[in-house]
């Protein structure tokens, strides 16, 4: 069974598509710093940097957005990763100094949100998705996707889509759209037309650095991006979203009954997500090492750069031989791993250390295993063969930070390192600073953490560092003091 569960909360909305009670995709929603992808801006060129072939363009948001020359000339990424490059692209770019100018007026779409220190990147190309497609007002590429395995569905989508198509738009058939009736399709262009034709009026009547069109909220989006025949069931704990929802499954499927339930109180007073189990995959969704039923393990490592996975045999032993081993642990691990990063939300360079392995069949195997898990990520995703050192490079597409940025701070006590100080090394530092601080008062008082205190008082350290500064040292603990903190009185 494949469901969706959307809880929203004070701070956060977090929404899970479920199959069999197991999480596959994972969305999490700040609300103080919401998404601004798919918003649509009239802003005001404000640097033009020929050495760069981009613009940089004040829509009144934080920080500036970077456009680039390219992306004026070719369908926008997220397109062409799902339908395919079918219209043929320029081979040489625009010269930008004579496309803008600072202080010139232009229309943006965001396409990437600001990712630490960099803006948002936007794009030219304007799109306006529905469920079942997504219209292109300011191109006439049409298309249909390639996720559609059926070459005589394909067909019939787009011979469909020249037909709506009066405008002479750019119009992309979604996979949602296969096996649907020319008259809801034709009823969701007409929906996306008008929208479009409200789009443009707003754009006459507001000035520069303003918002155009925001685009829905979390629930709603997923529901848009996500809902199919498939879903059995939509639980959600908000009634005002549940309202809206309810009256856009009517929209896209019209007189089909469909389950959608408000989530507002359980037998156990339990939290929706915490009432289908799902408060501990998130948990686990942030966890550095992820341990698997048969033993194997792997942990996750972020840095500045890259991701890097290290898969572990941990207690899998096998049953045959090595080799035959070495391939079940990384057999296992690459399943879980494509659905990690995906709940992640990792995105950049990401870096598999698998367990090295003599045959190829075997590499190819775990090259086909990572294909397959990430085949439904909406995100662009490539995976490189496995290097002689067991090494398997991915790229996937950031769009926004990942799930660990979103839902973790850095520790107050490591700076974010991920580890503290050892008990040796504070109390090391202690002494330092005793040691220099003689000659002031005789009698001094430390007051430690609770884990120094124990550690000092195990290890006899009061009497050694009396004796080493000449102090009559009175040590005491706080405990509100974390591992590294203590003062001196």
């Amino acid at each position: 069974m494949k469901k969706i569960i959307i809880e929203v909360g004070i701070y956060f909305t977090q929404a899970a598509i479920v199959i069999d009670d197991r999480i596959t995709d994972l969305y999490v929603e700040d609300h103080n710093s919401q998404s601004i992808v798919g918003n649509i801006y009239k802003g005001k060129v404000t640097n033009v940097l020929p050495g760069m072939q981009s613009i940089f363009v004040d829509v009144g948001t934080q920080k500036d957005v970077f456009v680039y020359v390219g992306d004026f000339q070719k369908v926008p990424d997220f397109l062409e990763d799902e339908f395919g490059p079918e219209t043929p692209q320029p081979s040489q770019l625009l010269d930008i100094k004579k496309l803008f100018r600072v202080g010139n007026q232009i229309i943006i779409q965001i396409m990437k949100d600001p990712i630490s220190t960099k803006g948002a990147r936007g794009t030219p190309h304007l799109t306006l998705p529905g469920h079942f497609m997504v219209l292109m007002p300011h191109d006439n590429h049409t298309g249909v996707s390639r996720r559609i395995p059926s070459d005589e569905e394909r067909a019939r989508l787009k011979k469909i889509s020249a037909g709506l198509n009066r405008e002479n738009h750019g119009l992309i058939v979604r996979t949602a759209a296969a096996g649907k009736s020319e008259q809801e399709l034709e009823h969701e262009y007409t929906w996306l037309s008008h929208l479009w034709q409200k789009i443009c009026r707003k754009m006459e009547k507001k000035g520069m650095r303003t918002l155009i069109y925001r685009e829905p909220g979390l629930p709603l989006k997923i529901i848009r991006d996500h809902y199919n025949d498939e879903i059995s069931e939509i639980i959600i704990n908000h009634r005002e979203y549940y309202q809206e929802i309810r009256e856009f499954l009517q929209f896209i499927s019209p007189g089909k009954r469909v389950k959608l339930s408000l989530y507002e109180e359980s037998e156990w007073g339990l939290p929706l997500f915490e009432e289908h189990g799902l408060d501990k995959e998130l948990s686990n969704s942030l966890q550095r090492k992820i341990e698997l039923k048969n033993g194997v393990s792997f942990i996750i490592e972020h840095t500045e750069a890259l991701t890097a996975i290290d898969v572990n045999s941990g207690g899998y032993v096998g049953k045959k031989n090595l080799e035959e081993t070495v391939f079940e642990v990384n057999k296992a691990a690459a399943v879980e791993i494509a659905r990690q990063v995906r709940l992640r939300d990792i995105g950049g360079i990401i870096i598999i250390d698998f367990i090295d392995m003599k045959e190829k069949k075997h590499q190819e195997e775990i090259i086909r295993i990572l294909n397959e898990g990430f085949a439904q990520d909406k995100g662009r995703v490539c995976i490189k063969g496995i290097t002689e050192f067991g090494l398997v490079e991915i790229t996937r597409k950031r769009t926004k930070n990942p799930l660990f940025e979103t839902l973790t701070e850095p520790c107050s006590a490591c700076s974010g390192s991920g580890r503290v100080a050892s008990r040796k090394k504070i109390v090391d530092r202690i002494f330092s600073i005793l040691k220099a601080k003689r000659t002031e008062m005789e009698k001094q008082k430390l007051v430690v953490s609770p884990e120094i205190y124990e550690f000092m008082l195990k290890n006899k350290l009061l009497k050694t560092i009396n004796a080493a500064t000449g102090l009559k040292l009175a040590l005491s603990k706080d405990q509100s003091f974390g591992l590294s903190q203590f003062e001196i009185h």
